[in-house]
């Protein structure tokens, strides 16, 4: 099974992409839009056993406020693949988080490189039309999109379909106040 370590969005982030005109894309449902901790690729159910074991820390971490602020893109805004939301709030606990994340993984994973706390909103396909996608760019610069607490951090599994991903949590580890 493929798997994630992400803290799940938990409202709907209303975004505007009629705006997109020239660009092929794939926008994210907003019942998928999470944070990335770490990818983890291909796992077997006793891995899933393993990892939970080794993430048993988070249980005593404190809840923490996240702000959601900007779309950027990656790699850069010459050549786009992806489009998300920054973290304005929250920013230093999550790089926090993810960093102690990487340090009980390390028996089979290798950390991070360059993690940069975002949710994707959008795959971009195609580009058409660069000044509309910079223009949107833009145009949501320092938006404010959402604040929610991080109240948990969630082990999930990702099942890939013609129709879209569906994701599950595998196992959930509840922040403290």
């Amino acid at each position: 099974m493929r798997a994630f370590i992400s803290i799940n969005s938990p409202a709907n982030i209303s975004i505007d992409f009629s705006k997109l005109k020239g660009i092929k894309f794939k926008a994210v449902d907003n019942k998928n839009i999470h944070l990335t901790l770490k990818f983890l690729g291909e796992i077997t159910p006793k891995d899933a056993e393993e990892i939970s074991a080794a993430l048993n820390f988070i249980e005593n971490g404190k809840k923490f406020k996240i702000s959601l602020k900007g779309v950027s893109a990656f790699p850069n805004e010459n050549y786009v693949r992806v489009l998300w939301l920054g973290v304005a709030e929250g920013n230093k606990e999550i790089c926090e988080l993810q960093k102690r994340v990487d340090d009980a993984l390390k028996f089979s994973f290798p950390p991070e490189k360059d993690f940069v706390p975002h949710l994707t909103i959008a795959r971009i396909k195609y580009v058409n039309n660069r000044e509309s996608l910079k223009a949107f760019i833009e145009k949501y610069n320092d938006f404010e999109f959402l604040e929610f607490t991080a109240e948990k951090v969630s082990l999930m599994k990702s099942e890939l379909r013609k129709e879209g991903p569906i994701y599950s949590e595998i196992k959930g580890f509840l922040l403290k106040d």
